[in-house]
């Protein structure tokens, strides 16, 4: 009789050992895989689609919002948008997506969080930025195809009065 209460119990201690450490694998954390934007270089007001792809875990996923504003340099515009993501497919990993138009024409950039639920428990990732591309007469701004301004003239006043130099010096040697 003792023999078998005492199998009895340490049956019951291995089976609560191994649910107790399969609980933090089922409410594990989701993870994401990558974050996409289309298109990657957004203009003004125009419209915009974002993706979240999740790694397939254990946790179930119950909600993906993304929360963005639009901003101007250090400003950021008071309308925080709040937005569900829709599941989109699913092969390797688990896709989100969700299409928005930016409604500021003056905006630099959008400053953005997502912010799962899975299993009861809201998860918040780190906040990130996406820059706008400011356009004119549909010509894209790159401030690295911007020279200084008077280069060249320099570069040309000096080549002149080099050039006089030289030729002073040639009809004094003669």
């Amino acid at each position: 009789m003792v023999k078998y209460k005492f199998t009895k119990l340490s049956v019951i201690i291995i089976l609560s050992t191994v649910a107790i450490a399969s609980l933090p694998v089922s409410f594990a954390q989701p993870e994401i895989g990558g974050i996409y934007i289309y298109p990657t270089q957004p203009t003004p007001l125009s419209t915009i689609t974002f993706t979240i792809g999740l790694y397939k875990n254990n946790s179930s996923i119950d909600d993906v919002r993304l929360i963005f504003q639009e901003c101007m340099d250090n400003f950021c515009f008071i309308d925080s948008n709040n937005i569900s993501l829709n599941y989109s497919y699913s092969c390797c990993m688990s896709f989100y997506k969700a299409k928005f138009t930016l409604g500021h024409p003056d905006a630099t950039q959008i400053k953005y969080h997502v912010e799962i639920l899975s299993n009861g428990i809201w998860y918040g990732y780190n906040t990130s930025f996406i820059n706008i591309v400011r356009t004119n007469d549909k010509k894209i701004d790159n401030p690295k195809d911007k020279h200084t301004p008077g280069f060249d003239f320099l570069l040309i006043v000096f080549s002149i009065f080099f050039i006089l130099i030289l030729t002073r010096l040639k009809k004094k040697i003669k």
